[in-house]
Parts: C-alpha cells; sequence; structure tokens
C-alpha cells in the first residue's frame, strides 16, 4: 500500500474512532414513558433562517474579493457535528441516546470544540408531535425516533439522529451541520481492539452505589466494559446534584485519553482494520472526504481541542433528574461557543 493511501487511511480511520470514542455511554433511568405508534412522521431536513437581500435603485459595482488561504488540512471555514452515542438496553429493550456531543470544527482558527449536552435536557419535539409526543428528554427523543424510523436498523438510526438535529435547532436556533450516530455495543468492542484504554484517573471515583465498581486514582489500563462502567456511573458517591456533570466529566476524560492513545505509533499502525471492522457500527452523513480532513486536523500538532459543557447554571432541576432548560442563555451560549 502506498505512503499516501496508508496516510490517507490512517486520517480517516482517525477521525471515526474518536467520534464513536466521544459517544460512549450505558442506559440511564428514563423518567418519561410514552406508547409509540409505528408510523413515522415525515422529518424535513433543518434549515437556517434565510438572510434578507437589501433592496437597491443603483446597482454597485462588483469589488473581487482576495481567494482567503486554505486553512488547517486544505479546508476553510466551520463545520458542526452532532454526535450520538446510543444506551445499551441492559435494563429495557428500548434504546436512548446517552451521550450528546456537540462537536465545533474551525478549520482557519485550527481548533475543535467539544460541548457536552446532558441527555436528561428538557425540550420541545415538533418533529414527534404526529406520535403525540409534544415534549421529552433528548435521551427520550432520540428512543421514540428510533423506534418509528422507516426502515432498517442503521436507516432508523439515521432518522432519530436528523429528528435530533432538528429538535436542537428548533429549542436553541444551532443547527448541526452533519450528523454522528454510534451503535449500542461498539465502544466496548473498540477498546478491547485497541488493546485496553490507557488512563490517568485524576482521582478515586466510587461507584458501588451505583452497581459499577471502584476505580483507584492513578494510571492503569482498562478494558472496554471498565471503561463504559466508568463513564456509566449515576451517581457516584460523593457527586454534587445535578450529578449529570460528574458523569460528563468521566466521559470527557476518557475522551481525552482516547485521542492521546489514537496518536501512539502502535495504535495508528491497526486504525485501518479498525475502521473496516467497526464501520458498519457508526451512522453518518460524513463523506470519505469530510472524515479524512476531520482525522487530518485531529493530528495536527498545534490544533486546540477544547472541552465545554453546557454548565448546571443554564439549567434548572427538575423531578426526576429532569433539566429544564433556561433557554434564552443557552442560544446565547451556542452563539459564542460554536461563533454562529
Amino acid at each position: 500500500m502506498g505512503t499516501n493511501v496508508f496516510r490517507r487511511l490512517i486520517h480517516a480511520a482517525t477521525a471515526a474512532i474518536l467520534l464513536v470514542g466521544g459517544a460512549a455511554c450505558r442506559a440511564t433511568p428514563t423518567p418519561t414513558t410514552v406508547s409509540v405508534p409505528t408510523a413515522a412522521p415525515t422529518i424535513a431536513p433543518p434549515t437556517r433562517a434565510p438572510t434578507p437581500v437589501p433592496t437597491s435603485t443603483l446597482a454597485p459595482t462588483p469589488t473581487p474579493e482576495p481567494t482567503p488561504a486554505p486553512g488547517a488540512c486544505g479546508q476553510q471555514g466551520r463545520t458542526t457535528v452532532l454526535l450520538l452515542g446510543e444506551n445499551l438496553p441492559e435494563d429495557r429493550p428500548a434504546r436512548g441516546a446517552g451521550a450528546i456531543r456537540l462537536v465545533g470544527v474551525d478549520f482557519d482558527a485550527r481548533t475543535v470544540r467539544v460541548l457536552s449536552l446532558p441527555p436528561y435536557l428538557w425540550v420541545d419535539t415538533p418533529a414527534l408531535s404526529a406520535v403525540g409526543v409534544e415534549a421529552a428528554t433528548l435521551a427520550r427523543a432520540y428512543q421514540v425516533a428510533l423506534a418509528i424510523g422507516p426502515g432498517s436498523e442503521r436507516a432508523n438510526m439515521a432518522y432519530a439522529s436528523d429528528v435530533l438535529s432538528q429538535t436542537l435547532a428548533h429549542n436553541f436556533g444551532l443547527v448541526p451541520d452533519h450528523t454522528v450516530g454510534i451503535r449500542q455495543g461498539a465502544f466496548v468492542d473498540m477498546i478491547d481492539a485497541l488493546g485496553g484504554l490507557s488512563i490517568d484517573l485524576p482521582e478515586d471515583v466510587d461507584g458501588s452505589s451505583s452497581g459499577l465498581g471502584y476505580y483507584a486514582a492513578g494510571e492503569q489500563v482498562l478494558d472496554g466494559q471498565a471503561v463504559l462502567d466508568y463513564v456509566t456511573i449515576y451517581p457516584a458517591l460523593g457527586d454534587e446534584p445535578p450529578v449529570e456533570w460528574d458523569r460528563l466529566e468521566r466521559q470527557n476524560q476518557v475522551l481525552q485519553a482516547l485521542r492521546a492513545q489514537l496518536t501512539r505509533p502502535e495504535t495508528l499502525l491497526k486504525l485501518p482494520g479498525l475502521i473496516r471492522q467497526f464501520h458498519q457500527d457508526v451512522v453518518t452523513d460524513l463523506g470519505l472526504e469530510q472524515l479524512l480532513a476531520l482525522g487530518c486536523l485531529l493530528g495536527v500538532e498545534d490544533v486546540s481541542v477544547e472541552y465545554l459543557e453546557l454548565g448546571s447554571d443554564l439549567v434548572t432541576l427538575g423531578e426526576d433528574k429532569i433539566l429544564f432548560p433556561k433557554t434564552d442563555e443557552i442560544v446565547a451560549y451556542l452563539e459564542t461557543a460554536f461563533a454562529q
């Protein structure tokens, strides 16, 4: 295999594996129960509001604009990806979205921002009104959409991802450019295929109250199930309410460790095989060229990767762990974080 082809495979694999790693989570209790019909409503893709075109009686002489210099990896501008990781149905047959991330990529500034959204965030769901669901948590909205999707499992995952994308656009005005859905269970197998995850835990985490074990501070190698248990702990002993943010922080610790491990020479050699092994577990509208560009950017030495959270000050804690959004504040935050 030629060097350039191998490098392109590495970039594509790195992007796909990192995207999978960003959305791993096992099932958490779902507070809302609805009856799910079998017919799927048609979901129109979210669209940005058109920019008004000013009128003038005089046609100005067009001034040639300079061609902007290409940014990192030969790309320009920004893109936003909605990343969804499915729950594992160990306590119930239905599947929801247990890990939700908005990934903002700016090729010109060489920055990647990964924003955690709490699955219990309560939102209006006009895309599901035809089946009687007017509002739900983000996790539940995905679960309902998955159940009423139009066909195969992959088609249903794509449909549910579109529903979540439209829901975010309706509630907060942010329209993701692309979506990535991760099939349940893929994360455990992926970590095992990597030989486990090397992670340096900053402090002891006691998940015995959740039945998920105890994790001592320090550097260690965890297998796929142990990593999944660690990011699933809800709550750990000592977590402060609302406890969702402690779990999001544990997920981010794993994300950072996974990114570091993927850059090691011994891991890079495995990536082409891994992407062939796990490509069926990822449902996305990103094309190969876009995956290559994302993988390339993540491998740039001076790229800045920042992990953000939708802070607890932007929500109100309700019953059954539901988080009611302070919509205006969230809209303003997203406009700043993703430069809408």
